[in-house]
């Protein structure tokens, strides 16, 4: 295996090139780091590399036959990782010899190329900086004859200028003149499509290698080299075969990842060039996708800290390139081409969608967002667009088209989704920051807002003379220039020559750079000639000196009848391609800041903010545009949160604008409408946001001041009567707007932008009489509503009005009321949710009319809790009561508690109910009131001792069948007496909770498991509270006062012992794991007891002959004797518990041994004779469950082996089995002798075990089948007539 020459001439392929991908990776493997300190060394020597690794290495390459394909990309690799140690002369020799036996193996081509490529990129030869020359004469004839085809600028030697080395001069000299020539031949294949017609295909390996190979020389070969490379590449894209095309593209998109963001310009300007025409300028669209694509995974945006350096990022300098070519795709011949209908797409895949859309959003992800460049290019006398920033290269072009007068809708659209993908890639580009986006925002939006001036003021709007004045200076503009584009010619020919639309000088010169866009004069009504435009300028006189009065006046009617103006304005506002670039604007911003790019704590970022709350208020006064309005609401959202100045100023002004438009949305019966959603959560934040005045600063107001702030003076209804609650909507507005609401809630789909305005509302404690109607129905769908999100909000509204608001004791208790029937509801989800309310109000309701109410919530809910079907509702009914007991006083708590008792009292069968009602409150009142029973004059604990003693016995001593309402009974007293020992609120030693234990070891045997868990729980905690002191020499003239009921009742123990036996014997389905692991407890320490004080066990004096414990422990091996997995694994758990618990003295557990082991062998013995008697069958089924019953003894036997000893535990296994064994025999005997002295019940033992053994064939083959997925079939109902 490690034998090098061994394995490269073994007859296994895969042999040999695991040898060379060794050789490759232990010795011929290092990067360039490496090879740079170590001076290029290798561990071998050149002679071994050059005659004989890599003869080894090309010999798959010079095969006859094809090799296989993993041994000749070996080989490959190989070859070029020997190529990094080679010297030039050998370096040269094996490049030039495979590029001369390329055409001889046809069959290896692509082994061939692979190689040529390996050896080019492992080029590691150094050539320095070099001059320009012509080719020596002493050339070889064969050099000449090759360079004969490469003349012009490639035909030219560069030596060294100051006679540098020869060594670098030769080195350039070969491959100048032989190998770069001879590559550049092998860049196209020649192959025949499916029509017979001969094409060129590109050889992607060769380019690659060839840019590799021009980037490690020096810099003036590669500007040399490049372009022609290039162009080859660009004009492979011409190819009709989209197979050769899209080599071509993937190979253009690696070199331009390859050579960087220096040379994006090169390739841009030879894509232009070369790709003019029909199908071709699709495929150069879908090209500067994939260049884009392909060097957005290796491009990092600069950072400088100048703005000089910043104007010279060469990734920035392409983009009005960019923005040229993808302006033609979308607006030009190819957007034409692709909106023919009779076109087939299908045979250009490029032209297939829009890669151009795309491509924008690459540009913007990764340009430097820097536009204050511009601003600096202001004072020029003239401004080219490379000179401004990158973003405003990418915007102007687009918005520059949508002031054109004769714009589509179809272009609009198009501008829209380009638009779109600006907003997309700038919000995922890491340089934007806030203090250049928000000045761009502001300059983007304003103009069309209001045209070129400035949006400095919302109260000026309606003025507007400074965009009317820039209007008529730009109205005397000569229109007959061509209109602006991107197209154009830049300092270093950065932009493309041969669009037909050019920017002239003179409207760059009148340009300001720091505005994104700007309005240009219309060409749509220009006369033609001196007649027409002497009769428009009479028409236009006429038109100005018209007095517009009477027929003539114009009807102010409608929405926009309060100016003229506004109504241009807001005309302007509303047409698709302002509103284009608007949403362009609000969007970027929008997107910005909910990708937290804007940190609103800084001073400078809540400066430039505050200018867009007058802007954000004009679009939503003004415009119709829904996108508009929901963008401007999203961002005042946004803004309301940062406390700006002019939020102050405009908050009342904003309210009524959006209330305006909240009206004439026509979206308030639906609450699908986005539109009303937006204005909601407007209003809730300036709800939100609204301050308290002191009332002192208030009067000092001017009456004008006061009138346009109308508040709402509580009065008595706030702690402070010196301060007021300003409202930023008047008292009318705040009625339309509650009665708004109240039509929303009508609305079978609620959101929560409704309930937290409600909230907001109700927060500033606003009153009228249509805000009351507002919360009943509030009230009404925290019951009736099918979502539990309304139910819970509106709830939480109602709490919130309920303990806030100031109500009269009518109203109080009117809506007490109409909380406690809705708990009385219908449905299950209305009924707990009406309880949760009520929950909430008992918690929240001050004390004084919580006492005053209680009674209103106690007996409804008492009536809820035994009546109500659902368990939810009864435990949250219960919840309620508890805290309604919690909140009582002493003296309600006496109210209360004189209920209870009267209706525990009731006697007879049809008081019931009533006190099984009673025993259940009782529990809940001991357990959240453990200090109403504590310190009270009468003991009301020793009373409800007596009484629960006095029902438990009435209930036990009941012989008819157990009726739901009697154990209920039984068991909520059980609980009641649990939590009164738990919380220690009696002397449990006294005689009538001795009583009450009686009664409870009683109720271990009750026929219902709730009971039985119950009185196994109280009994247990019992047992382990106890000290085991407790038992240790009693005597009997000693005090039994304050001992516990198993000394003072004698017998006690035996009687538990009994009854948890009877529990624990019971079959599988009555089985109950609680009550099981219980019982298993209880008798482990009973066990422990009878060792050590079994007279406790007994009520007789002499006990000399009777061991309790053996008693004990002979039960529970008789109850294993029966059948039953369940009942014998709960026996044998409670064996390991009785051994395990047991002292380390073995003399303790050793006289039980032999009646453990016998129950412990009986299913262990049963196994072993059912897979003796049927091995056949017990192979077929499964054995899981046989093993798990056989397991558990097994393990109680170990555990009882190390209890009592070895010697001890098979002397007594031995006797179990010896008398298992007898047992066995004797019961064959007397079956043998059965069948001659009574033959008939002989016959009818058979006939039964014949019975048994075909029901259990039958079982078995069922099973089998069920295993398999096989079912019996039923049968037809045709069969039945």
């Amino acid at each position: 295996e490690q034998d090098f020459f061994l394995n490269t001439s073994h007859v296994q392929i895969h042999r040999r090139a695991r040898a060379l991908s060794r050789l490759r990776r232990d010795f011929l493997t290092r990067n360039d780091h490496e090879m740079s300190e170590s001076g290029n060394e290798s561990a071998f020597t050149q002679s071994s590399l050059s005659n004989v690794l890599l003869p080894l290495s090309l010999r798959p390459l010079f095969a006859e036959k094809l090799t296989d394909e993993s041994y000749s990309l070996e080989a490959v690799a190989t070859v070029g990782a020997i190529a990094r140690y080679l010297t030039w002369s050998k370096y040269d020799s094996v490049l030039c010899d495979l590029l001369r036996q390329f055409p001889r193996y046809p069959n290896q081509e692509r082994f061939f190329i692979g190689a040529i490529c390996s050896i080019l990129d492992a080029f590691h030869f150094k050539v320095n900086r070099i001059e320009f020359s012509s080719i020596d004469e002493g050339c070889s004839s064969e050099d000449n004859t090759e360079a004969e085809g490469n003349e012009g600028e490639d035909s030219l030697v560069l030596e060294s200028p100051h006679a540098a080395d020869n060594a670098s001069g030769v080195i350039w000299k070969a491959l100048h003149q032989r190998i770069i020539p001879r590559t550049e031949q092998l860049l196209k294949k020649h192959l025949t499509d499916k029509t017979g017609t001969r094409i060129q295909q590109l050889r992607s390996p060769i380019a690659l290698a060839l840019t590799k190979l021009f980037q490690k020389l020096p810099s003036e070969i590669l500007e040399l080299k490049l372009p022609r490379l290039v162009l080859e590449v660009c004009t492979a894209l011409k190819s009709r075969d989209s197979d050769c095309r899209e080599v071509a593209r993937d190979t253009l998109a690696k070199m331009a990842a390859s050579l960087g963001e220096n040379h994006l310009n090169l390739i841009l300007r030879h894509l232009a060039t070369t790709l003019t025409e029909g199908y071709q300028l699709h495929v150069r669209s879908a090209t500067l996708h994939s260049i884009l694509l392909s060097l957005s995974n290796v491009y990092i945006i600069p950072q400088f800290e100048s703005d000089d350096k910043a104007k010279c990022i060469p990734f920035d300098q392409c983009i009005p390139a960019i923005m040229d070519l993808v302006q033609q795709d979308l607006f030009g011949v190819a957007s034409e081409m692709k909106e023919v209908e009779y076109v087939e797409k299908r045979l250009v895949k490029e032209a297939m969608g829009s890669k151009s859309v795309d491509t924008l959003e690459i540009v913007c992800k990764h340009l430097l967002f820097h536009p204050s460049i511009a601003a600096e290019s202001s004072g020029k006398d003239f401004v080219n667009l490379p000179s401004l920033s990158a973003v405003h290269n990418i915007v102007i072009p687009l918005l520059e088209r949508l002031r054109l007068p004769d714009i589509s809708s179809a272009t609009i659209g198009k501008i829209r989704e380009c638009l779109t993908k600006i907003v997309v890639g700038l919000s995922q580009n890491p340089t934007v920051s806030a203090v250049e986006l928000m000045p761009f925002v502001h300059a983007t939006v304003a103009p069309f807002l209001l045209g070129s001036g400035l949006l400095s003021d919302y109260s000026e709007i309606n003025a507007c003379s400074d965009g009317e004045s820039s209007y008529a200076e730009d109205s005397d503009y000569d229109e007959t220039e061509e209109p602006i584009t991107v197209s154009g010619t830049g300092e270093r020919g950065m932009l493309l020559k041969h669009t037909n639309q050019t920017l002239s000088r003179e409207q760059l010169q009148k340009r300001r750079p720091t505005d994104v866009a700007q309005w240009h004069p219309s060409t749509l009504n220009t006369p033609v000639d001196s007649k027409s435009a002497r009769a428009l300028n009479a028409k236009q006189n006429r038109a100005m000196q018209q007095v517009l009065d009477g027929e003539n006046a114009p009807k102010l009617t409608g929405k926009a009848r309060h100016g003229l103006l506004e109504k241009i304005v807001a005309e302007n506002l509303n047409d698709p391609s302002k509103a284009c670039g608007v949403i362009f604007g609000l969007s970027l911003l929008h997107s910005c800041l909910k990708k937290s790019k804007v940190n609103s704590n800084d001073l400078q970022t809540l400066s430039m903010a505050d200018p867009f709350v007058p802007m954000l208020t004009h679009c939503i006064t003004t415009c119709e545009n829904n996108e508009i309005v929901l963008l401007s609401l999203k961002l005042l959202g946004h803004l309301l949160y940062w406390d700006l100045p002019s939020m102050k100023k405009y908050q009342r002004k904003l309210a009524s604008n959006v209330l305006k438009l909240l009206a004439l949305s026509g979206g308030v019966l639906s609450s699908k409408h986005e539109v009303t959603h937006g204005c909601f959560k407007a209003l809730t934040l300036l709800f939100d946001k609204q301050i308290l005045y002191d009332h002192r600063d208030s009067q000092e107001k001017t009456s004008e001041e006061v009138h346009l702030n109308e508040t709402i003076d509580l009065g008595d209804q706030t702690k402070n009567p010196t301060s007021v609650v300003k409202l930023p909507l008047n008292q009318e507005q705040m009625k339309v707007l509650v009665s708004m609401l109240l039509l929303s809630m009508t609305d079978t789909e609620h959101h929560n932008s409704t309930f937290s305005l409600i909230k907001a509302i109700v927060s500033r404690r606003f009153l009228s009489p249509e805000f009351y109607d507002l919360i009943e129905k509030l009230l009404e769908l925290s019951v009736q509503s099918l979502k539990a999100g309304v139910r819970q909000h509106s709830s939480s509204i109602f709490l919130k009005f309920l303990i806030t608001y100031p109500l009269d004791r009518k109203r109080l208790l009117q809506h007490l009321q109409q909380i406690v029937l809705n708990i009385k509801y219908e449905y299950e989800e209305g009924r707990l949710s009406a309880i949760k309310l009520l929950d909430s109000v008992v918690d929240k309701l001050p004390l004084p009319l919580l006492e005053q109410h209680g009674k209103i919530f106690f007996f409804p809910l008492v009536l809820q809790l035994v009546n109500d079907e659902s368990n939810s509702c009864r435990e949250a009914a219960a919840h309620v009561i508890t805290n309604l007991f919690k909140r009582s006083s002493m003296d309600q708590l006496q109210l209360y508690y004189d209920y209870m008792k009267r209706w525990f009292l009731e006697q007879g069968d049809a008081a019931s109910s009533l006190r099984r009602t009673s025993a259940q409150l009782f529990g809940l009142l001991v357990e959240s009131r453990a200090d109403f029973f504590v310190g009270r004059k009468n003991n009301v604990s020793s009373e409800l001792l007596e009484m629960i003693n006095t029902v438990l016995k009435q209930e036990i001593s009941k012989e008819e069948p157990v009726q739901p309402v009697q154990w209920e009974t039984s068991y909520f007293c059980l609980v009641c007496f649990e939590k009164i020992v738990k919380k220690s609120l009696a002397i449990l030693s006294s005689d009538s909770c001795v009583d009450v234990w009686v009664k409870t070891t009683e109720f271990l045997v009750y026929p219902h498991p709730w009971v039985k868990q119950v009185s196994s729980r109280i009994i247990f905690s019992y047992l382990q509270s106890l000290s085991t002191n407790g038992f240790d020499c009693v005597k009997e003239s000693s005090s039994t006062s304050q001992s516990s009921f198993t000394v003072r009742e004698k017998g006690s123990l035996f009687q538990i012992a009994k009854n948890i036996c009877v529990q624990l014997n019971c079959s599988d389905d009555q089985y109950n794991e609680s009550i099981a692991v219980l019982g298993i407890k209880i008798l482990t320490w009973i066990s422990q007891r009878m060792r050590d004080s079994p007279h406790l066990c007994y009520k007789e004096t002499d006990i000399s002959n009777k061991d309790p414990l053996f008693w004990l422990i002979t039960r529970l091996a008789n109850m294993s004797k029966e059948k039953g997995n369940l009942r014998r694994a709960t026996v044998f758990k409670c064996f390991a518990s009785i051994i395990c618990a047991e002292s380390s003295d073995e003399k303790g557990i050793t006289p039980y041994l032999e009646v453990m082991l016998e129950a412990l062998h009986r299913p262990i013995a049963e196994e072993e004779g059912a897979s003796a008697n049927n091995r056949s069958s017990l192979r077929s089924c499964n054995t899981s469950s046989l093993s798990e019953t056989t397991d558990l003894p097994k393990e109680v036997m170990n555990v009882l082996e190390e209890k009592c000893g070895t010697e001890a535990f098979l002397n007594a296994y031995a006797i179990v089995k010896l008398k298992a064994r007898e047992k066995k025999m004797a019961r064959k005997q007397m079956i043998m002798s059965e069948a001659i002295n009574d033959p008939k019940e002989a016959a009818k033992r058979k006939i039964q075990k014949q019975t048994k053994e075909k029901e259990r064939k039958k079982r078995k083959i069922e099973e089998r089948k069920a295993s398999r997925g096989v079912f019996t079939k039923k049968k037809s109902r045709l069969n039945e007539y």
